[in-house]
C-alpha cells in the first residue's frame, strides 16, 4: 500500500513509489549511472557534485534515486544527513561514512579471496579457518605460513592509495579472520576503535599490535577516507557512493539543530570542502554528492560566496543555456523548469492519482490548463515545481495559498 508520506513532501521509501512520482530527476541519475557509476568511476575515477533548490525541488529525491542506481551499478551506497554531523572537522564525515557500513564482511571477503588465490584449493565453504585447513593436510610448514602472511599483507599494504597504519588495521582483521593469528576480542576491538576514529585509545594496545599511535584526525582524515574507498573496492564493490544532504544547516541562523556552526566553523567546513576539492583526484573509486538550499548560495555573508576559495571552485567552467549533466554545481530549479513541461507536470499528477487509490486521500488530475498556469507561476512562487503540482493534485491548502501569493 502506498505510504502518505508522499502527500507531505516527503521521499518515498519505497523505490517502485519512488520513481513513479519522479519527473526528469530520473534523467540526471540515469545519465550518471551510465557515464560516472557504470564507467569513470568503476575504472578507477573520482567526482564531487553539488546539488542546489528551493526547498521541494527534489534534492533529497534526487540523492535516493542516485543512491539506488549507484547500488544497481555495484557501488556501495552511503547517504548522510550534514545535520547530524559536524564537518568542521573533516574527521566527523569519516566516522559517519565508516559508520554506516559494516567493514567486517568486507575485510574477511578480500581476506577469503586472497587465502583462495593461493591455491591450495581452500573455499570459505569448507567449515574450517584457512590455516585449519592448511594444518588438516599436514601443509601448515614455515614457508607456507610466511607465504599467506606476506600474501595478506601485500593485499592491503601493497596498495599505494592505503594509509600504512589503516593497511596494518585491515591486515590484523583479516589475519585474524583465516586464523593466521588470534587478535582475542580487546585486540579486534582496539584495532576496530582506531578505524572508527574513537579518541580515546589505548597506546600500549596499539603498540602491543604493532600499529602506529597516530590517531585519526582531521588532518589525515581525507587520506584514511581514501583508504576506506579502496577497502571497499578491493571487497568486490565497484566503487562507494557517499551523498551529504541539507548542507544548507551550515548557513542557518537558528542553534536548535545539532550542531550550531559559528562563523570559525563554518569557515572550517567550506575549508574542508575546498580541500575535497582539490584532492579529488588522489581519490579513486568514489562519488561524492553534496545538496543544499538555495540559502547556501543566496546569502553571500554565511553561504558558500562568503569563502571565495570554495565559491571558485565550485563555478562550472562552461555555463550553456542548455542543461548540463557534467556540471560540478547543477540547479535543480533550472533544470525542473526543462523538466516540468505541461505534459510532465500533467503525467505526473496522473501518477500521484493513481497512488492516492490505496489511501483516504482525494486527488485531481490537472488539465493542460492549469498545467501551464503553474509553469507560469513557477517563475515567481516561493515554492518549487514538484511541490505546487503535489498541492495542487491534492488540492491542499498551502498550494491554493501559494497560488494566490503568486
Amino acid at each position: 500500500m502506498a505510504s502518505l508520506a508522499f502527500l507531505n513532501g516527503a521521499v518515498p521509501t519505497d523505490e517502485t513509489v519512488l520513481r513513479a512520482v519522479t519527473v526528469g530527476l530520473d534523467r540526471i541519475t540515469a545519465f550518471w549511472k551510465k557515464w560516472y557509476f557504470e564507467d569513470f568511476i568503476a575504472a578507477g575515477g573520482s567526482s564531487i557534485k553539488f546539488v542546489s533548490g528551493r526547498k521541494g525541488a527534489g534534492k533529497t529525491h534526487l540523492i535516493t534515486l542516485a543512491a539506488a542506481d549507484a547500488a544497481a551499478a555495484g557501488l556501495l551506497p552511503v547517504t548522510l544527513d550534514a545535520d547530524d554531523i559536524l564537518l568542521s572537522d573533516f574527521s566527523s564525515l569519516y566516522r559517519a561514512v565508516f559508520n554506516s557500513f559494516d567493514i567486517i564482511p568486507l575485510v574477511e571477503k578480500i581476506a577469503n579471496d586472497t587465502a583462495m588465490d593461493l591455491g591450495y584449493g581452500w573455499t570459505p565453504e569448507s567449515g574450517k579457518s584457512f590455516m585449519d585447513f592448511l594444518s588438516d593436510a599436514d601443509q601448515l610448514d614455515p614457508v607456507t605460513r610466511r607465504e599467506v602472511r606476506t600474501a595478506i599483507k601485500q593485499r592491503f599494504s601493497g596498495n599505494p592509495y592505503m594509509d600504512v597504519n589503516f593497511a596494518s588495521a585491515c591486515s590484523l582483521l583479516a589475519g585474524d579472520h583465516i586464523g593466521m593469528l588470534d587478535l582475542e576480542d580487546n585486540g579486534r576491538q582496539t584495532v576496530l576503535k582506531w578505524l572508527r576514529g574513537e579518541k580515546d585509545m589505548s597506546i600500549p594496545s596499539l603498540r602491543a599490535l604493532g600499529m602506529s599511535t597516530y590517531k585519526i584526525d582531521k588532518a589525515n582524515a581525507r587520506y584514511m577516507l581514501r583508504s576506506l574507498c579502496e577497502l571497499v573496492r578491493l571487497s568486490g564493490y565497484k566503487g562507494l557512493f557517499i551523498s551529504v544532504d541539507n548542507l544548507d544547516v551550515l548557513a542557518s541562523s537558528t542553534a536548535l539543530g545539532k550542531n550550531h556552526y559559528t562563523k570559525m566553523r563554518r569557515d572550517d567546513t567550506y575549508e574542508s570542502l575546498r580541500q575535497l576539492i582539490d584532492d579529488i583526484d588522489t581519490f579513486r573509486y568514489v562519488f561524492f554528492l553534496f545538496a543544499f538550499d538555495r540559502i547556501l548560495v543566496d546569502d553571500e555573508r554565511k553561504g558558500l560566496k562568503s569563502y571565495h576559495a570554495l565559491w571558485l571552485r565550485m563555478q562550472n567552467e562552461i555555463v550553456s543555456g542548455r542543461l548540463n549533466f557534467f556540471t560540478s554545481m547543477l540547479d535543480l530549479d533550472n533544470a525542473n523548469r526543462d523538466f516540468f513541461t505541461p505534459e510532465a507536470i500533467m503525467g505526473m499528477s496522473r501518477r500521484l492519482c493513481d497512488l492516492s487509490n490505496d489511501v483516504d486521500v482525494k486527488a485531481h488530475p490537472l488539465d493542460e490548463t492549469k498545467a501551464n498556469e503553474l509553469v507560469e507561476k513557477a517563475k515567481f512562487a516561493s515554492l518549487s515545481l514538484p511541490v505546487l503540482v503535489s498541492n495542487c493534485t491534492f488540492q491542499l491548502e498551502s498550494g491554493a495559498q501559494e497560488e494566490e501569493n503568486a
